[in-house]
């Protein structure tokens, strides 16, 4: 990796430019006194001494006297990491506790509107993480393989996760998890719809807007927590299952099972003039 590399990103884990500079130096070459270092990493002999005091003071840089002058040399990098590791870790729990000890709970009934493909995708995996008891997802192919590792890890915490293939898959991708249910319920290929809903609670609902290899143009959505929506979603799925699954097996012969009436009803719920009957049949189909 290029020396600008690495120097950017000491600096990025606290250090300064100089700092970083001294550190880098010292792993190359040590042990080496104040004079050497600064001729060999570029430092101001003025300023030299004062960055070594600061690299001291926080452990990076060790000094011995000799009786000529006081040579210093570096940590390891393990032991660098590892050091900045702790740091960070104790420094994030005592945020995480203080902001928790401030912050008021979210309001329950919150609509969240979502713009752009990673948006979505982000709020799905934090949703997945989130869960307690269930998850259950509608989803396509593209979305599922990015989703595969968050629903694999909850499966791994004894989450119950239902998956509707809206793709029909005629074979495993190996991509969705849990119990998978394989019916498209939408018939556009350049619309494909991600529904995910935790708990009976909380759901992330998005259109996304694709072509024909699944290239993304656009996506929005929504995050909410109000239940009504997440129960509509969830059962909206489990109907979806359901009903597939009984005209898959009837076939031709659900016509015969139906009274006059039920015909003419399901003949005015359209979403054409062949009635839904037949436009379900052709989805299935496909």
């Amino acid at each position: 990796m290029h020396m600008t590399n690495i120097n950017s990103l000491l600096q990025e884990l606290g250090f300064t430019d100089y700092e970083a500079r001294a550190y880098i130096a010292l792993l190359q070459e040590n042990p080496l006194n104040g004079y050497e270092l600064a001729k060999v990493s570029g430092i101001p002999r003025p300023n030299i001494y004062k960055v070594l005091q600061k690299l001291e003071e926080r452990a990076i840089v060790i000094r011995a006297d000799t009786p000529n002058s006081a040579v210093y040399a570096p940590i390891s990098p393990d032991q660098l990491t590892k050091r900045l590791g702790n740091r960070f870790k104790s420094v994030l729990d005592a945020a995480s506790e203080a902001l928790e000890s401030v912050s008021k709970p979210v309001e329950r009934d919150y609509v969240w509107n979502l713009e752009g493909y990673d948006a979505v995708i982000d709020q799905v995996r934090m949703l997945i993480e989130q869960a307690q008891e269930n998850i259950i997802v509608a989803i396509w192919q593209p979305e599922a393989k990015l989703l595969n590792d968050v629903i694999t890890e909850a499966i791994d915490r004894n989450i119950a996760v239902q998956t509707l293939c809206l793709q029909a898959c005629p074979q495993e991708c190996g991509f969705c998890c849990g119990t998978i249910y394989r019916y498209r319920i939408i018939s556009s290929l350049q619309t494909r719809w991600l529904i995910a809903v935790q708990d009976e609670t909380e759901l992330v609902m998005a259109d996304i807007q694709a072509s024909g290899h699944n290239e993304v143009f656009s996506a929005e959505g929504i995050r909410t927590r109000q239940r009504y929506l997440s129960e509509v979603a969830s059962w909206y799925i489990r109907h979806s299952i359901a009903l597939s699954s009984v005209l898959s097996d009837a076939g031709d012969s659900i016509t015969s099972l139906l009274s006059p009436d039920t015909q003419s009803l399901l003949q005015s719920l359209g979403p054409d003039r062949n009635g839904w009957l037949a436009h379900m049949r052709r989805l299935l189909d496909q």
